[in-house]
């Protein structure tokens, strides 16, 4: 049986191709599928290559140009809207949150630092034997900046201090096996994390003092150091400040003392 479409007047013999009066071509101009913005913006660190999603910087694992590619799919994921037929008539949510819609997204290079993210759509409205298809585009502009943890460590930020002291001056050439060691032990326990971090080392009253990125790592050396030379160890705490949310902020000092008879 024809149907007639009240938006172009065109007739149609397939019946299942007619949704709310109108040819399928006529609804998908009145009512997209998925909608996404024409334009997003990747960020993405200069100097360790992470990019951010919804404000969190996320690791580089292995190949950057790969992996913005990703990442410049999930960003327009995580914007797209889908039509959905519920109880309260056709509306559009969120792309995480839609059932009954297939969406295939592709990514590629238009630019060095221009991605084109296609957004392809299948759906089903109305119980109609044949699905509507559906695609459109975002353009992803890919823009430097500098992450958090990076922006700390140029800007030599800390949180603890890891103070070594002897009863007397420590020798260079025992505070350079300390300090390898300490090197040593970082790496093991923080090397594939970079929220963890040791901003700057000054020698300092015949000894060394390292600032670090949390009192977590100041305490955590403290107690090697302790394993290694049977140190003391003494903790204080200084207030600095508050944070935004009015908790109070204080700064770690850890202070180790190495016997004389382990120099």
């Amino acid at each position: 049986m024809e149907k007639f479409c009240y938006e172009c007047g065109k007739l149609e013999k397939e019946a299942d191709s007619f949704i709310d009066g109108m040819c399928a071509e006529c609804y998908l101009e009145r009512n997209r599928i998925v909608k996404t913005p024409k334009e997003l913006t990747l960020q993405v660190c200069g100097t360790c290559m992470s990019y951010s999603i919804k404000n969190k910087f996320n690791d580089v694992e292995l190949n950057p140009h790969y992996e913005y590619l990703e990442a410049a799919k999930e960003l327009v994921s995580k914007e797209a809207e889908v039509l959905q037929d519920t109880a309260e008539g056709l509306r559009f949510e969120d792309f995480e949150d839609s059932e009954g819609v297939d969406i295939a997204f592709e990514a590629e290079y238009a630019a060095e630092k221009t991605i084109n993210v296609k957004i392809n759509a299948r759906a089903k409205f109305f119980d109609t034997e044949t699905p509507l298809t559906d695609e459109t585009e975002t353009v992803i502009k890919i823009q430097e900046t500098t992450c958090e943890i990076c922006n700390k460590q140029k800007t030599g930020y800390y949180e603890a201090i890891l103070q070594i002291r002897g009863e007397e001056d420590i020798p260079q050439s025992k505070l350079q096996e300390i300090y390898r060691k300490l090197e040593q032990k970082f790496e093991k326990s923080y090397g594939e994390s970079r929220k963890e971090f040791v901003s700057k080392i000054k020698q300092k009253h015949g000894g060394l003092n390292l600032f670090v990125s949390s009192s977590q790592v100041a305490k955590e050396l403290g107690r090697f150091l302790k394993k290694e030379y049977n140190v003391k160890i003494k903790e204080t705490a200084e207030l600095v400040g508050e944070t935004s949310d009015g908790q109070k902020n204080y700064r770690v000092t850890v202070m180790v003392r190495i016997p004389e008879e382990a120099i």
